[in-house]
């Protein structure tokens, strides 16, 4: 899988970053690549593999909540969430620089560098929003994308007992400790990657700073190459039995 990154300072040279190869893509955070995403991407791939295109997704970094002053947790980090799209099938990301600059562009030139992209079809979510301060809508979108000869097309929303699958509900049940039920939105077992680091009489996992932790308590875990094992959280540093030094991942079932 091709990665490209756009820094906001060469933003005039998108073609010579990314290059000609026509894409489908889809476009949005996709913090956690929960079930709604996977039904976005599946839909996305399908369609590349009829045109004979490249599947893409578009996103960007840091991610837009960090510099909009909203709750810094990740479902998962960037490598996290790359691993999860090559997984699934998409053959390039391409990232773009969220910065300042970037948040302040209109919607109108954010559909300007867009379409700059050789996109054929573009994937969005029921509920994307861009620009400056998220006042572009689908609408709007759709009509211009329309005059540049891409296609929109929107992926409707996605329900689990009667409230929708998002990152931000996904977020509230692990910090609730409702892990089987963030499984569940998920589509696969959440998960912790980090690295046993000896405090005191005690290890705990030192994890990406970001990352997202369940509320204080005991859990089963996976760790993987290891097996079954409990961990304890309490304010959220993770105490865990492991003794080695290597990079481990735990799997809350």
């Amino acid at each position: 899988m091709r990665i490209d990154f756009i820094p906001y300072n060469r933003l005039s040279e998108i073609s010579k970053i990314v290059g000609n190869t026509r894409i489908i893509a889809g476009i949005g955070v996709f913090d956690g690549v929960h079930l709604g995403h996977k039904r976005l991407i599946a839909e996305l791939i399908t369609d590349a593999k009829k045109t004979e295109s490249e599947s893409a997704i578009i996103t960007f970094h840091p991610p837009t909540r960090f510099l909009l002053g909203k709750n810094k947790y990740l479902l998962t980090t960037n490598l996290e969430k790359f691993s999860l799209f090559k997984d699934l099938g998409i053959k390039r990301v391409i990232v773009f620089e969220f910065n300042e600059s970037f948040s302040k562009l209109s919607p109108m030139k954010f559909l300007e560098i867009i379409g700059k992209l050789e996109i054929s079809i573009l994937y969005v979510g029921y509920d994307f929003r861009f620009g400056y301060k998220r006042s572009g809508n689908i609408n709007l979108m759709k009509d211009i994308l329309k005059s540049k000869g891409i296609g929109l097309k929107i992926v409707d929303i996605l329900n689990f007992q009667g409230k929708k699958i998002s990152s931000t509900n996904i977020k509230e049940y692990i910090l609730e400790g409702n892990i089987k039920k963030a499984n569940i939105c998920l589509g696969y077992d959440f998960f912790i990657t980090g690295i046993p680091f000896k405090k005191g009489n005690t290890q705990v996992l030192i994890t990406h700073v970001n990352k997202i932790r369940p509320k204080d308590g005991r859990y089963n875990v996976t760790i993987e190459g290891l097996g079954r094992d409990t961990v304890k959280i309490q304010n959220g540093i993770i105490y865990t039995n492991l003794l080695n030094s290597g990079t481990i991942t735990i799997t809350f079932s």
